[in-house]
């Protein structure tokens, strides 16, 4: 009974099942305190519910009554994880598996934790990697077996099951479900000829028994939720609306189940190398999962929700848009730190902002930013999805945009109801979304490749310059913007060179004259076995560079010294590596100024990061390494907007994006000679307050003319990507 009802859905503001299964769970364990599997449901529900350090000391009980139970330790393991625990979580990551060696949530949450941690002993290789680490930590040039390709041998498992996801579900509903899922799609689409019935029916013929007939099942379901929400708001425009019976929602079949989720989540997809086609699927069965949860639950109505009324016009036809923002960032988060300008620059005649925040309020000037910046401006976070999507609807919502994507906070369910005709992902997420719930996501021509245009099911917003948006113009300490505020003196490129020496002397005493000093402020888990090893080559044959990285976490920094000891003959390559300690924001740009060059990660590059070091002039040397990872593109984009559009700022930008490993190294070492890079420096810091990429107005002008042009082609039926001139 305690797992019947831990499994019933409940939201905020919802009814409370998790209350009862408590309670049996308490009682049960009161009949038998040495239950495992008790205290494991039970922890689950504690961590359900947001209480983890409770739910740690639950799955210890579990794992004291027995240790070898595989899913207390993997829980556990999870919990720990969660908690920033990471170097316990891998203990019981480990004990997990060794228990079970195909016990797949266990070896995926080992290998996230290993990699947060940079522990790669045992990891192996896989793929594209020239390099890969045996059991005891050594370099191996090529592959050798480890949990990398465990790992990814399991997702290619678990995409050939969930591509077999209602495999023989036309059959089952037999010849009278199939007419009447012709009936849904003639409802939804407002009719269908003789002929166009025998088209759906000669196409629901192919799906037959082929991989992925439940997903297009699913896909053409969701696709008549567009449709006919577009019929209705055409027969609104053109004064024929009817009643809500004639916008009905299409079922989802009875005999569909709701499938599972890969193990690995797109967000933890970003640090693994996985080819197009894996990267692609795990995202879409993703989103799937999320759609058919949600598309399931009771109260979702039987149409589709009804659509804004059409937007006011001025007198040259220019529409007036209302954009709904819906993210759990709107607090002391670099997306906020990014985005706290946007909403208040919306040109009201254009756009008119409303967000809505999922998370409750931090109290921070982040916070209160947008709060005065928006048009509307509402705390949703007690609020249940019913009631969020209801608001949302009753908004007028013309455009919702996603700004969490696949990561933490995300509440992609609203999404998947489709309260707004157009859905758009930007920023949150460095990825495709995978779900028809998404039609457009922003991107660059830079960041996104034609070659690998298929990785993406949405339709795509290209922006003229970078998808990336920056405030830094506005809110750094040193902008010309915050210092006329505080009435200070404007920071020149000869008070920066000052500046950049002393601040350089007072942070590295211990430095030479002539050192080089690289840096990478990026999270740890973004750094590969590769990468490091490239790294280390380049400490090696530039005797004297030196590189800056950040205790994050400490555990990582433990690793990689580790590592350079064990794959590096030069003793004095590890003596040239210096780690400090995470830094508050405004520091951390203050500060980013002080190296010579920053090395990005090619798997997944410097995002926020990247922006706020070409902010202080210091230049980026970046390696796309994939053309389907839009993670791995995100420098390149930032590179390549923040130079001066001359002739001389794209030549530098083509120097520091690089085409391969050898060419990373090497371009590096060229680097470190010479004048070139001052010369960077300086271009760089003189437009920074007169180029594109910090433009937040400009980018915000261009997001406005994306949405608009995307919202035309929506009213006139057409599907194709935007270009922003």
């Amino acid at each position: 009974m305690g797992i019947l009802l831990a499994s019933m859905p409940s939201e905020p503001g919802g009814a409370d099942s998790k209350r009862l299964a408590l309670e049996y769970y308490k009682y049960g364990l009161s009949l038998d305190p040495k239950h495992p599997h008790l205290y494991t449901n039970l922890g689950s529900l504690l961590r359900e519910q947001g209480k983890t350090d409770d739910a740690i000391q639950i799955y210890q009980k579990a794992v004291q009554c027995d240790g070898t139970f595989n899913i207390a330790l993997a829980n556990l393991a999870s919990a720990l994880k969660d908690q920033g625990q990471v170097d316990q979580a891998v203990i019981y990551y480990r004990r997990a598996v060794q228990v079970t060696p195909d016990f797949v949530e266990a070896l995926s949450g080992l290998a996230n934790c290993q990699g947060t941690v940079c522990d790669w002993d045992g990891r192996g290789g896989y793929g594209w990697e020239p390099v890969s680490v045996d059991e005891d930590g050594n370099l191996v040039f090529g592959h050798v077996v480890g949990w990398l390709p465990k790992v990814v041998r399991m997702i290619d498992n678990q995409i050939d099951d969930a591509r077999k996801w209602g495999v023989g579900l036309l059959d089952s509903i037999a010849s009278v479900g199939r007419r009447q899922l012709l009936d849904e799609v003639e409802r939804a689409l407002g009719g269908l000829s003789e002929k166009q019935r025998a088209e759906w029916t000669s196409m629901w013929n192919s799906w037959r028994n082929e991989k992925d007939e439940g997903s297009k099942v699913l896909e053409m379901i969701e696709k008549l939720m567009r449709v006919c929400q577009r019929r209705w708001y055409l027969d609104r425009s053109f004064g024929r609306e009817q009643g809500f019976y004639n916008y009905c929602r299409p079922k989802i079949p009875s005999a569909l189940p709701v499938p599972l989720a890969t193990t690995v989540l797109p967000f933890h997809a970003f640090t693994l190398p996985f080819n197009s086609e894996q990267l692609k699927h795990i995202s879409e069965k993703s989103a799937t999962r999320v759609s058919m949860t949600t598309l399931l639950q009771p109260w979702i109505p039987d149409h589709v929700y009804p659509p804004p009324n059409p937007p006011h016009q001025n007198e040259n036809g220019e529409v007036q848009l209302i954009v709904g923002y819906v993210s759990s960032d709107f607090v002391n988060h670099p997306l906020a730190h990014l985005m706290q300008s946007v909403f208040e620059m919306h040109n009201r005649a254009r756009v008119l902002p409303i967000c809505y925040a999922t998370s409750p309020s931090d109290g921070s000037a982040y916070r209160h930013k947008i709060e005065q910046g928006s048009y509307i401006f509402r705390d949703v976070s007690a609020l249940s999805t019913q009631h969020i999507v209801d608001q949302i609807v009753a908004d007028g919502v013309h455009v919702l945009v996603n700004l969490n994507g696949f990561t933490r906070g995300a509440r992609n369910e609203i999404f998947a109801v489709r309260p707004a005709p157009l859905q758009v992902s930007l920023m949150g997420f460095a990825g495709p979304i995978g779900g028809v719930w998404c039609d457009y996501i922003l991107g660059d021509r830079v960041a996104i490749t034609s070659e690998e245009r298929s990785v993406y099911k949405e339709r795509i917003i290209y922006m003229p310059r970078s998808l990336f948006c920056c405030d830094h113009r506005q809110s750094a300490n040193d902008s010309n913007s915050v210092r006329r505020q505080q009435n200070k003196e404007l920071h020149t490129w000869d008070t920066e060179k000052d500046l950049r020496r002393d601040l350089r002397q007072k942070m590295f005493p211990q430095l030479p004259e002539d050192a080089f000093l690289m840096a990478n402020f990026n999270q740890l888990y973004k750094i590969d076995p590769t990468t490091w090893y490239t790294w280390l080559q380049i400490l090696q044959k530039l005797p004297h560079a030196y590189l800056w990285l950040l205790e994050f976490p400490k555990s990582g920094e433990n690793n990689l010294l580790r590592y350079a000891r064990k794959w590096c003959p030069d003793e004095t390559v590890v003596q040239r590596i210096i780690f400090t300690p995470v830094a508050e924001k405004d520091l951390h740009i203050f500060r980013s100024r002080v190296c010579d060059l920053f090395l990005d990660t090619p798997e997944c590059n410097a995002h926020t990061t990247a922006a706020d070091v070409m902010w202080t002039g210091t230049p980026i040397v970046t390696y796309p390494r994939h053309k389907h990872k839009l993670c791995s593109r995100i420098g390149a984009s930032i590179v390549h907007a923040a130079f001066p559009g001359t002739e001389q700022g794209r030549s530098m930008a083509n120097r520091l994006i690089v085409s391969s490993e050898s060419e990373y190294q090497d371009r590096v070492i060229e680097l470190s000679k010479g004048t070139e890079l001052s010369e960077m420096r300086e271009v760089l810091f003189k437009s920074r307050e007169t180029g594109d990429f910090f433009n937040t107005h400009k980018w915000v002008n261009d997001l406005e003319t994306g949405l608009i042009s995307a919202w035309q082609d929506w009213v006139a039926g057409k599907h194709g990507d935007v270009y922003v001139s």
